[in-house]
């Protein structure tokens, strides 16, 4: 049986498969029977899984590893993508992560440069305003902002409550 549009993961103890993705993307049928899952396309039986007691199902039969997909190198990606991946991290040490080989399959893809302006850059690096030291004024006229702290649901009162409400006064 051959799959498409999979990840091999080589370094994973086990391999994980989607049995929803393989009948509704790959067409099988599932039948299970003592303990065997039976996967049939066009009428045939082209694999089959033992399940043990815990419910979790083991193909039967080895994967083929390729000679292609032992050579196979990640694709290049651009910077951008690369800074996004790292956390946002700064694009020139992304590079010299690159060049020094650093990291295994980290290829820059383009002219290695970041365009435009990284939002989420921006709004880490803003600053605020100082929280005050002290007190602050009180409010001059009641009500005009009032404080409420709601608790729960808790478990039932004896007049059939779930919640209890605090409101403190700003003017107080």
């Amino acid at each position: 049986v051959l799959f498409h549009n999979v990840l091999h993961v080589p370094a994973l103890a086990s391999n994980l498969l989607c049995v929803y993705a393989l009948m509704t993307k790959g067409g099988f049928v599932l039948e299970g029977r003592d303990h065997t899952l039976s996967f049939r396309k066009d009428g045939r039986v082209v694999m089959t899984a033992s399940v043990n007691e815990r419910n979790t199902g083991y193909l039967n039969g080895k994967t083929a590893v390729s000679h292609a997909a032992n050579a196979a190198a990640p694709a290049p990606v651009p910077l951008k993508l690369w800074h996004q991946r790292f956390c946002h991290r700064d694009p020139d040490a992304i590079r010299a992560m690159a060049k020094s080989g650093a990291v295994t399959g980290l290829r820059i893809s383009g002219s290695g440069s970041v365009s435009g302006v990284c939002v989420h850059c921006l709004a880490g690096k803003q600053k605020r305003n100082p929280i005050p030291r002290g007190p602050r004024p009180r409010r001059d006229s009641p009500l005009r902002i009032v404080h409420f702290d709601l608790k729960g649901p808790l478990p039932r009162s004896r007049e059939g409550y779930y919640y209890w409400a605090l409101g403190v006064d700003d003017h107080s």
